[in-house]
C-alpha cells in the first residue's frame, strides 16, 4: 500500500509538472512552426526637394542578418528592395499575400520600411504609398500577426488608430495562440527620423538591431520578445537624439495582440557565437568588427545583469565608454562564446579636451587617428622590411597587432594596419585598415578600411569602406567606395560615390557619378551610365549605349539602339520598350497616305513608332514604311498633346523597288483617351521630301526648293494633316 501510494505521489507530481509546462512547450512549439514572411525596403531618393539618404540599405540588411540567424526567418521567405517605387511595394505585398493564403500552420508577416515620408504615406522613389493603403495591403494578408515597423519621419501617423490612442501592449490575455498586429515607428507624427554617419544607419534601427541581438534581453531568459526590443529601441533612440540638430525622436505603437504570452522576435540561444558582458562590467559598450564596421552599442548599468550578445564568430574590438576612462581590447569570439573580462581591456590614453570629462562623440573621433607609440593594444614599427611575413622586421612581435608607417617587401608583407606607404614586389597585405598607399605587382588587400590608393598589376581587394582609389587588372571593394575605381574588372559590394571605369563594371550598390565600360552595371544608377551594354534596377540621371537595360523605373532619359525598362520618363532608340507602357497600335489617315498603320511603343513621356503607310490610288500611289520618336504630354487626366516625327523611305506606285525618296512627317496633334487602350487624336503635319532622282514626281504638291542649276535633290514642302486612333 506505501508503494501504491508513493506511486500515485509520483504520477501526480509528473502531471503537475507537466501540466505547467504545456504552454512553454506550446510557446516552443509554435515558434518552430511559425513561417514568417519578411519585406524590407530602403528608400534613398524621397523627391528633389528631400536630401537623399545615405543608409536605408545599411539598415534593412542589418536587419535582414539578424533575422535570419536569430529570428528564424528562411532566407527564401525575406525580400529586400532598394528603391521601388509605390507600385512595386503593393506588387510585393500581394505577391506575399498569394503565397501565404496556400501556406498551412502558423504564418507572420514582417514588413519593415526605411527611407523618407511625411504625413500621408511612405515616399517611394517619386510616387506616394499613403498610410491607409500600406495598413489595408498588410492587414489584408492572411497571416496570425502581422508586424509593420517604419523608420521614416512623421511615421507615427500610421500608428495611429481611428480611436487615437494605443492599446498597452503589456496587456497580456489567454488564448491558444497569438494574434492581431504590432505597428512601431521611429518617431511621432511630427518628428523627423535621423540617421548617423558614425552608426552608418538610423538611430531607431540601429538600436532595434543591437536589441534584437540581446540587448534588449531585460529578465536573461536569452529570447528578446516584442515589448522587450520596443523598450529598448524606444529608450536608446531618445537618448541618443536629445541633443541632435534634428531633435528628439520618440518611437511610437500600435499593438493589438491577443493570446497566451507575448511575441518573440529573436531566440539568441540560436546564434553562432555570444559575446557575455557580466556584472561586473559597467558603461557604453562598442563592439567594431575586424572591418572597424560598428557591430553593437549598447548602455549597461553596473546594477544590470549579465549582457549577452549574439555575433558572427571572428575578431572584433572591444571599447568601453566609462564616466572617467576609455578601456579597449582586441577580443577573439569562438563559435561557443567567451565571457568579456576586464583584464581583456586596456586603458586607452586620450587628449581630449572638453568641460566635463572625454565625450562619447569626442572619443569616436580620437580613435579615427592614428595610435601612438606608447598604445597598450597594437605595436608601433614605423619601418618594415622582409621577404614574406615570418622572416620580416613586422616578426619581433608575437601577440600583439603591428601598425607600420612604412613597409618593403620583396615577396608580400603583412601589418594590422598601415599609416603611409606599402611596397610589395608581389603583394601587400593589411588585416585592418590603410591610411596611404598599397602598391605591388600582383596583389594589395585591406581587410577593413582604405583611406588613399591601392594600385597594382593584378588584383585589388578592399573589405571595409574605401575613400580613394583603386588601380588595377582587377579591382574590388566589399563596401562602400568614395573615389575612382579604374581597371579591365571592376567590382563595388557597396555604394560607389565617384567613377567606375573599364571594361567590366558592377556596382551592387547604388553608384552616384559615372560608371562607364564596355558592358556595366548597378543596382541602383544616379548619374550617367555609359556602356555597350548598360544595365541598371533603379534609374535616376541618364543611360547611354548600345544596350539599356533597366529592370526598375527610369527618372530620366535612356538614350540607345535598344532600351529596356519596367517604367521609362524617356527613352530614345529604335525600339524602346517600357514594361509598364506597353504597346499600342496607331490606325491614321494623312494628306502623304489614306491609311497608316503605327506599332506605338511608349514610355512615360516619350515613344518610339514604327509606321507603314498605303496611298493606294491617283497620282501618289504608292507605300510608305519608316521610324520616328516623339514626345508625349499629358494636359489632363483624358487630354494629351503630342509632336513627334517620322521619317519615311517612300515608294512610287507597286510595280517595282526603287531608290527611295525621303519624307519626313512632322506631326503636332491633340489625343483624347477614352478607354486605357483606345484614344482618337487629330492634328496638323509639317512634311519634307528629298528626292534623289531627276523629275521624279512629290508625293504630294508642295513648294519646289531646287533650281535649274542643282535639279537634284529636289526638296519640297507642304502643310498636311492627321487623324486616327490608338487602340
Amino acid at each position: 500500500m506505501d508503494r501504491l501510494h508513493a506511486l500515485l505521489v509520483c504520477l501526480g507530481f509528473v502531471g503537475g509538472l507537466l501540466t505547467a509546462l504545456r504552454p512553454a512547450f506550446a510557446d516552443a512549439a509554435d515558434a518552430a512552426g511559425t513561417r514568417r514572411f519578411t519585406l524590407l525596403v530602403a528608400s534613398t531618393d524621397g523627391g528633389r526637394e528631400r536630401a537623399r539618404l545615405r543608409y536605408p540599405s545599411k539598415d534593412t540588411d542589418a536587419l535582414r542578418r539578424v533575422l535570419t540567424e536569430l529570428g528564424g526567418v528562411s532566407d527564401g521567405d525575406v525580400e529586400s528592395l532598394v528603391d521601388p517605387d509605390g507600385a512595386t511595394v503593393e506588387k510585393r505585398l500581394l505577391a506575399i499575400k498569394a503565397k501565404a493564403a496556400v501556406t498551412p500552420g502558423r504564418k507572420q508577416l514582417f514588413f519593415y520600411y526605411s527611407g523618407h515620408s511625411d504625413e500621408r504615406g511612405l515616399l517611394l522613389f517619386g510616387s506616394h504609398l499613403e498610410y491607409s493603403r500600406l495598413r489595408a495591403l498588410i492587414t489584408d494578408i492572411p497571416v496570425d500577426v502581422h508586424i509593420g515597423i517604419l523608420d521614416s519621419c512623421a511615421a507615427g501617423v500610421f500608428a495611429q488608430r481611428k480611436g487615437g490612442a494605443s492599446v498597452d501592449p503589456f496587456l497580456l490575455q489567454t488564448a491558444p495562440s497569438l494574434s492581431g498586429h504590432a505597428f512601431l515607428t521611429s518617431t511621432s507624427e511630427r518628428e523627423a527620423a535621423q540617421e548617423s554617419g558614425r552608426l552608418r544607419g538610423s538611430f531607431f534601427t540601429h538600436a532595434l538591431v543591437t536589441g534584437l541581438r540581446g540587448a534588449a534581453d531585460s529578465d536573461g531568459d536569452q529570447r528578446v520578445t516584442l515589448q522587450e526590443a520596443y523598450r529598448f529601441a524606444f529608450d536608446e533612440t531618445l537618448s541618443r537624439t536629445e541633443a541632435t540638430l534634428g531633435g528628439p525622436q520618440h518611437a511610437t505603437y500600435d499593438i493589438q495582440l491577443v493570446g497566451r504570452g507575448d511575441l518573440v522576435l529573436t531566440d539568441l540561444r540560436s546564434g553562432s557565437a555570444r559575446l557575455t558582458i557580466p556584472e561586473g562590467v559597467a558603461g557604453r559598450l562598442i563592439v567594431r568588427d575586424a572591418r572597424g564596421a560598428l557591430a553593437a552599442e549598447v548602455s549597461k548599468p553596473q546594477a544590470g545583469a549579465q549582457l549577452a550578445l549574439s555575433l558572427s564568430p571572428g575578431s572584433y574590438r572591444v571599447t568601453l565608454f566609462e564616466p572617467a576612462r576609455v578601456r579597449r581590447g582586441l577580443v577573439t569570439l569562438p563559435p561557443q562564446g567567451i565571457l568579456l573580462a576586464l583584464s581583456d581591456l586596456r586603458e586607452v590614453p586620450l587628449e581630449v579636451a572638453v568641460a566635463r570629462g572625454p565625450s562619447l562623440d569626442a572619443y569616436e573621433q580620437s580613435e579615427a587617428a592614428a595610435p601612438t607609440e606608447d598604445d597598450p593594444i597594437y605595436r608601433v614599427l614605423p619601418g618594415n622590411a622582409g621577404i614574406i611575413p615570418p622572416w620580416s622586421v613586422n616578426a619581433i612581435e608575437k601577440s600583439r597587432p603591428v601598425i607600420n608607417y612604412f613597409s618593403l617587401s620583396l615577396g608580400f608583407g603583412r601589418a594590422a594596419r598601415l599609416y603611409g606607404a606599402e611596397l610589395g614586389v608581389l603583394g601587400a597585405y593589411v588585416t585592418e585598415e590603410v591610411s596611404g598607399l598599397q602598391a605591388a605587382s600582383l596583389f594589395a588587400v585591406s581587410g577593413g578600411r582604405l583611406r588613399g590608393a591601392q594600385t597594382t598589376f593584378g588584383v585589388n581587394v578592399v573589405r571595409g569602406d574605401a575613400f580613394g582609389g583603386q588601380f588595377g587588372l582587377v579591382n574590388v571593394s566589399s563596401a562602400d567606395l568614395i573615389g575612382l575605381q579604374a581597371s579591365v574588372v571592376n567590382y563595388s559590394g557597396g555604394d560607389l560615390r565617384g567613377l567606375q571605369l573599364g571594361g567590366f563594371n558592377l556596382a551592387r550598390g547604388g553608384v552616384y557619378g559615372l560608371q562607364a565600360g564596355a558592358v556595366t552595371y548597378a543596382s541602383r544608377m544616379y548619374g550617367l551610365q555609359l556602356g555597350s551594354v548598360s544595365l541598371a534596377g533603379q534609374v535616376s540621371g541618364v543611360q547611354v549605349g548600345g544596350i539599356n537595360v533597366a529592370s526598375g523605373r527610369v527618372r530620366g532619359v535612356q538614350l540607345g539602339v535598344i532600351n529596356v525598362a519596367d517604367d521609362a520618363d524617356i527613352a530614345i532608340g529604335l525600339f524602346s520598350i517600357s514594361k509598364k507602357h506597353g504597346a499600342f497600335v496607331d490606325l491614321w489617315m494623312s494628306d502623304s497616305a489614306a491609311l497608316n498603320v503605327s506599332l506605338r511603343l511608349p514610355a512615360r513621356y516619350s515613344y518610339s513608332i514604327l509606321s507603314f503607310g498605303v496611298h493606294p490610288a491617283g497620282a501618289g500611289a504608292g507605300w510608305q514604311y519608316g521610324l520616328g520618336f516623339g514626345f508625349h504630354a499629358p494636359l489632363s487626366e483624358r487630354l494629351y498633346g503630342e509632336i513627334d516625327d517620322i521619317v519615311y523611305g517612300v515608294q512610287p506606285g507597286f510595280q517595282s523597288l526603287e531608290m527611295p525618296s525621303l519624307l519626313s512627317v512632322t506631326r503636332l496633334t491633340l489625343g483624347v483617351r477614352i478607354a486605357r487602350r483606345f484614344a482618337v487624336f487629330g492634328g496638323m503635319t509639317f512634311n519634307m521630301q528629298w528626292g534623289f532622282k531627276d523629275g521624279e514626281e512629290p508625293v504630294r504638291p508642295g513648294f519646289d526648293l531646287g533650281s535649274a542649276s542643282t535639279p537634284r535633290p529636289n526638296w519640297r514642302m507642304w502643310p498636311g494633316f492627321a487623324l486616327g486612333m490608338t487602340i
